[in-house]
């Protein structure tokens, strides 16, 4: 599977993408159905509004799966989505036809009855995929999802010198890698060729457009920032150390940060904060590291005061 080890945290979200959002839009429409079934209008909504919804999941399903099966093109992830919008409205007309055999009821009514409900159940499918295309991430939504495995007991909004343990291990991410945040990245800072020319970049020695080392270093910060440091007691960094970039970072991966907490200590200047030492390495969706770098934080301590 994939170009790497299997990464349990993304298969634990594939699967569980995969069952919520179908069985919600089930339940949704099973419930209007048992209310509004009797308004004519009613099934064609629900099949065409089902395609909408259908296509969203599976879009978001097999691009979080995507980190299990390398780095597949925008296009294959789409079409898969599309295949599976299309297996979930036979799938409903199938539950249609049993049920009415089971319950006696007529929600089928004929052949054209049945074709009608798919093209609608297709057609929003494909309405979604184009909208999706068209509109894309905004330029600010960095898709940063929640803490993928940590041992902190409290939030950022809570986190203190006291809360960062010598030997912790915590993950945070993905975050998405986007094409034009590449180019414009590169343009902007550091203007080589295989940073903002793809036709170029093709003949380099990566094969094709990569990130800056930098921009690979403001992502990682983004992840570090939103999760691993304080929002109430981080007092700044003198620097880090031993920054290195071991593997090039392509559009379309999604990087994720393991931070490594190395040690702590309190300074004997000023009792009332800490130093934490810490290590973090960015992955991509193939659990690769591609950068590495050794982080140095004041934080204040929760009993400051009496430290004082």
């Amino acid at each position: 599977m994939g170009n790497g080890p299997l990464d349990w945290n993304s298969f634990v979200r594939v699967c569980r993408e995969a069952v919520w959002g179908p069985v919600a839009v089930l339940l949704i429409h099973a419930v209007a159905g048992e209310l509004f079934g009797h308004e004519p209008y009613v099934d064609p909504v629900m099949h065409f509004s089902g395609g909408l919804a259908m296509a969203f999941f599976s879009q978001r399903t097999c691009s979080i799966a995507s980190g299990l099966f390398g780095k597949p093109s925008r296009l294959a992830i789409d079409l898969l989505a599309f295949g599976l919008t299309c297996a979930a409205a036979l799938f409903w007309e199938f539950g249609e036809f049993f049920g009415d055999l089971y319950r006696g009821t007529h929600v089928q009514r004929g052949l054209g009855n049945t074709m009608r409900d798919l093209l609608l159940g297709t057609s929003g499918g494909i309405l979604y995929l184009i909208a999706a295309r068209i509109v894309g991430p905004r330029r600010n939504d960095l898709k940063v999802n929640p803490v993928t495995n940590s041992s902190f007991t409290v939030s950022p909004d809570n986190r203190y010198f006291q809360d960062y343990i010598a030997g912790a291990v915590h993950e945070f991410g993905p975050i998405a890698v986007e094409e034009k945040d590449v180019l414009n990245f590169g343009q902007r800072f550091v203007p080589l060729s295989y940073h903002v020319d793809k036709e170029a970049a093709k003949k380099s020695i990566y094969g094709g457009l990569i990130a800056s080392g930098w921009h690979t270093a403001a992502l990682m910060m983004r992840l570090y920032t939103d999760n691993y440091l304080s929002r109430v007691a981080n007092l700044g960094s003198p620097g880090c150390d031993e920054l290195r970039w071991t593997k090039p970072v392509f559009p379309g991966d999604e990087l994720s940060i393991r931070v490594t907490v190395l040690d702590t200590r309190r300074s004997d200047s000023k009792p009332d904060r800490g130093i934490v030492r810490s290590f973090v390495e960015v992955l991509n969706q193939n659990r690769e590291v591609v950068m590495t770098v050794k982080m140095v934080n004041f934080v204040r301590s929760r009993q400051r005061f009496a430290a004082e």
